[in-house]
């Protein structure tokens, strides 16, 4: 018998409570394919899968304890991308 083991998945609201990132730095993350992909639960709503984000903030975690450079490039490249103006 094969064990199933359930799905959590996560809003917008909640992605966004649970990482503290607001929902412009979460579309630029995934847009950059540097954060997990929303799975679309009908054709206006998607969601994330739990998991998916837990292990984000924990991979994270780690690059933060090792001191990765990778931690603050990619807070770098998100900081100038989002302080640019968008074209009208």
């Amino acid at each position: 018998m094969q064990h199933i083991i359930p799905i959590t998945i996560l809003r917008r609201g909640q992605v966004s409570e649970r990482t503290s990132l607001s929902g412009t730095t979460i579309d630029e993350l995934v847009r950059r394919d540097l954060f997990p992909q929303p799975v679309p639960l009908t054709k206006r709503t998607k969601g994330w899968v739990e998991a998916e984000v837990d292990d984000w903030l924990r991979h994270r975690r780690e690059l933060r304890d090792m001191n990765d450079p990778r931690l603050l490039a990619v807070d770098r490249i998100l900081n100038a991308d989002l302080s640019r103006p968008t074209a009208a």
